[in-house]
């Protein structure tokens, strides 16, 4: 019989690790990893797909809206105001005027004080400005605004610029066309009656009024007459008229105050144009030129 053989033959040493069965059961492991993964992923998509839904859905309510022309929102009711809601105050101002000074910008306190004085029979009541160099003023009564309303006042020798406050006024500055401006003629004194002095200067502007030194004849160096000048116009420097004799008579014409005149287009302008004026003529920050040495009068008004 053969015989088994014992230990004292070779060892087969087999090597350690998993067995094919345990391989496969590794395997399997991993693959059920990667597949949880993979479910979980899914998930997620799956669990954010009714947020995408929910969007989508707006976005189809919004042009179902648009096509339809519904609103998406509640309109608010518009304020709306009837002349009683007004009354008081339009009431409070009527007898208040709007007034400026023509190319200057003087500050509050100054015209306030200016204001007290030239008016301080009228009883002025409230002095405020709306915007820089515009100011409005009111009196205790409408007799009193109408009385201011009638003159001419000047600050400064420059024309203040006056308008009733009506309730929807625009408060700049207007574009004017024409302002009072004083004006010297050295004139033989059997001149100086309104009807001759008027004729004279009616090829300068339309005559207003003459002061009182004129009227009284309390001051012979020359006669004084405020006349509304065109700023579309040149301003003469010689007035001329035939006399009771037949005679050609010349008079220089001296304005107190007058804009800087642009020669090159022939236009004045209340703002500054320098570059026309002769050197040696004294021009103020507004673009006014001091045509005299200023003279003290007194307030003038037309009633």
């Amino acid at each position: 019989m053969a015989r088994k053989s014992g230990g004292g033959g070779k060892n087969v040493v087999k090597p350690r690790g998993p067995s094919d069965s345990q391989v496969l059961k590794t395997r399997s492991l991993d693959e059920l990893i990667v597949s949880h993964q993979k479910s979980s992923h899914m998930e997620v998509i799956s669990r954010s797909h009714p947020i995408f839904q929910e969007i989508e859905n707006v976005v189809d309510h919004d042009d179902l809206i648009a096509q339809s022309g519904e609103k998406n929102f509640v309109e608010k009711e518009v304020v709306q105001f009837d002349f009683e809601d007004i009354k008081e105050e339009v009431e409070f101002w009527n007898s208040a005027i709007v007034c400026y000074v023509m190319a200057a910008n003087p500050p509050i306190h100054v015209m306030e004080g200016f204001f007290h004085r030239i008016w301080k029979n009228l009883k002025v009541d409230k002095v405020a400005m709306i915007h820089k160099g515009v100011f409005i003023v009111r009196f205790s009564t409408m007799e009193n605004r109408d009385k201011v309303l009638s003159g001419h006042f000047f600050f400064d020798n420059k024309p203040l610029i006056l308008k009733p406050w009506v309730a929807d006024m625009d408060f700049m500055k207007e574009d004017l066309r024409s302002v009072p401006v004083w004006i010297q003629l050295k004139l033989n004194i059997k001149y100086w009656g309104e009807k001759a002095l008027f004729k004279i200067v009616e090829q300068i502007g339309k005559p207003i009024q003459r002061d009182e030194a004129t009227k009284k004849q309390d001051k012979i160096q020359f006669a004084r007459v405020l006349v509304k000048v065109s700023l579309s116009e040149k301003f003469i420097d010689q007035a001329v008229f035939v006399n009771e004799y037949g005679d050609k008579m010349e008079v220089e014409v001296k304005y107190e105050w007058k804009p800087v005149t642009c020669e090159k287009d022939n236009w004045h302008e209340d703002v500054g144009v320098t570059e026309s004026v002769p050197k040696g003529i004294e021009v103020d920050p507004d673009g006014f030129q001091r045509a005299l040495r200023p003279i003290k009068v007194r307030v003038s008004q037309t009633k």
